[in-house]
């Protein structure tokens, strides 16, 4: 979503920007908030295969050091927001109750510390990713580097700086990944640019995404920065389009995106879904064309599970589609900017999981509610956090209906049977659960799930609270429930801000013997403040993590 200053709520229609490109749609586009057609058939889709839908390249890179930017802004006043020096759980986390299920073990609180807080920009959408070494956040315009313990590593960043904001340009919707095998940071932004004034010539380029990589082994150290293009030429768009919510996920080759297609006066377009080769991105001398694709839902593209990341065949990118089931697509050559084939491999029925939140989430002492996005059947099930491809399953998670409540649902899409298994997690009967976000780790022939989301309880007189939980499982077994068997990581207050942020995020850290350990970025309302955002950061898993 773009940032507004201040509190407010953006209205669904204002909330939705992106990029846009020419080339008439390959599937049928559902204008977003329409509601979503029913008419699939459970059976394998058929192997549709999609044509490139237009060309986008990348820009000259620019090399940027972190330190050098955090100097320049302590120079002129700027000061770091988040982080601790203490390395133990917040008080109150340690009497959490632990209960667990067969199969699972109690998760504990290894560090839970406060990350980037309101800074006037609003509504938040916290995104970070971890190094044997670091945490990495991002929210809203703003770039955090903290050490494993939560503290400060000295290198705030405004990434409106570092990526070179220009005159007029917005930027928002920061997400953060790293590479196990490469030791990288990666970052991407959305990035809006205004059309030039009339009687102006036009760019040549319409600049559609920034995108930057951290050098290996230090995150506050160098950094490579560039854009993903669009050519007007060959596009027919002009300036001032978007990617909205951009999605990233990576397999051994390439980054994987995805996104939604809006003019500049909010028409939605198309989804679009492409790869970018890592082979190229982690050149500074390299640029290259490669191909868009338009699944026919938002389609988030999942990373390969595994420490260091496993070798896949294909990869993936799933859907979620409110009171059907989902879509499974097929990504094949994904470093190969040439040769990159996208195929709708299954349309999966299964209503029972993604039937949305009955309405947004309620909180004590106020009739404000939380805006979840229940009023828009199409978001309110939107898979946001990106999904993990263990090599065998594709795990995902996305808000639905318990009974009269919002709640998490979550499961895993076994490609080679085009079928799923999903069951809920929340926090207890009388709560309110949503935005989850989820990572798995791999350890042999077991597979750890990591859950991560927020919740509010009336009954319990409980505020917007973070909370995470973890079970272990056989890499066979079906997804256990997790209800009543999440660890608060800290108490929330009550706010009359209703618009939530869009998402938040789970990784696996890859610091953990056996994958046992996850670092997660959530939002809340902070008491202290008087019910402002404010973000946890927590790194939690087995006993001992």
């Amino acid at each position: 979503m773009k940032l507004i200053p201040g509190p407010g709520r953006l209205t669904a229609g204002a909330a939705l920007m992106a990029c846009a490109l020419a080339i008439a749609p390959l599937s049928t586009v559902h204008p977003a908030g329409a509601a979503a057609p029913r008419a699939h058939s459970a059976a394998n889709a058929g192997n549709i295969a999609q044509r490139a839908a237009g060309v986008w390249h990348t820009s000259k890179k620019t090399v940027v050091s972190l330190r050098d930017l955090a100097a320049v802004g302590k120079a002129a006043g700027g000061k770091a927001a988040g982080g601790q020096p203490a390395t133990a759980p917040a008080a109150g986390t340690a009497a959490q109750p632990r209960v667990s299920v067969a199969a699972a073990f109690a998760p504990t609180l290894n560090v839970n510390f406060p990350g980037l807080a309101s800074d006037g920009n609003h509504p938040p959408d916290p995104n970070a990713a971890a190094s044997p070494t670091q945490i990495v956040e991002v929210v809203n315009n703003r770039l955090q580097v903290y050490t494993q313990g939560g503290a400060s590593a000295g290198c705030p960043a405004d990434l409106s700086a570092f990526f070179g904001q220009q005159p007029g340009e917005s930027m928002f919707d920061p997400r953060v990944i790293y590479d196990n095998v490469s030791g990288r940071f990666t970052v991407i932004m959305a990035v809006q640019t205004p059309p030039p004034p009339a009687g102006q010539p036009h760019l040549p380029f319409v600049d559609l995404l920034r995108i930057a990589h951290s050098a290996p082994g230090d995150a506050c150290g160098l950094w490579t920065e560039y854009s993903i293009l669009g050519q007007t030429s060959v596009t027919g768009i002009a300036e001032g389009t978007f990617i909205d919510q951009p999605a990233i996920g990576q397999d051994r080759n390439a980054f994987l995106f995805a996104g939604e297609n809006f003019t500049n006066g909010n028409s939605f377009i198309s989804h679009v879904a492409f790869s970018y080769p890592k082979s190229c991105a982690y050149s500074n001398t390299c640029t290259t064309d490669f191909q868009v694709f338009r699944p026919a839902h938002f389609a988030t593209p999942a990373s390969s599970g595994g420490n260091p990341m496993i070798a896949t065949a294909h990869s993936y990118f799933v859907a979620a589609i409110s009171n059907f089931g989902y879509e499974l697509y097929r990504m094949d050559n994904s470093g190969d900017t040439n040769a990159t084939i996208f195929t709708l491999q299954a349309t999966i029925a299964s209503a029972q999981s993604v039937v949305p939140p009955p309405r947004d989430a309620a909180q004590p002492g106020t009739s404000s509610l939380i805006n979840i996005g229940a009023s828009n059947v199409t978001l309110a099930t939107r898979i946001t956090s990106t999904p993990t491809y263990d090599g065998t399953r594709i795990w995902f998670t996305h808000q639905a209906a318990v009974s009269n409540h919002p709640a998490v649902r979550y499961g895993a899409i076994d490609p080679a049977s085009n079928t799923v298994a999903t069951n809920v997690a929340f926090h207890s009967p009388s709560s309110d659960d949503f935005n989850p976000s989820i990572a798995v780790g791999i350890n042999g022939t077991s597979r750890t799930i990591f859950l991560n989301w927020a919740y509010t309880d009336v009954a319990g007189g409980i505020p917007v609270s973070p909370a995470v939980t973890a079970v272990t499982i056989a890499a066979t077994d079906s997804p256990p429930p997790l209800d009543g068997k999440d660890i608060r990581l800290v108490a929330g207050g009550i706010t009359n801000d209703n618009r939530f942020g869009d998402y938040s995020s789970v990784s696996v850290d890859p610091a953990s013997a056996g994958q046992a350990c996850a670092v997660t970025a959530q939002e809340y309302f902070d008491p202290a403040t008087n019910g402002k955002w404010a973000t946890r950061i927590s790194r939690f898993g087995a006993p001992g993590c």
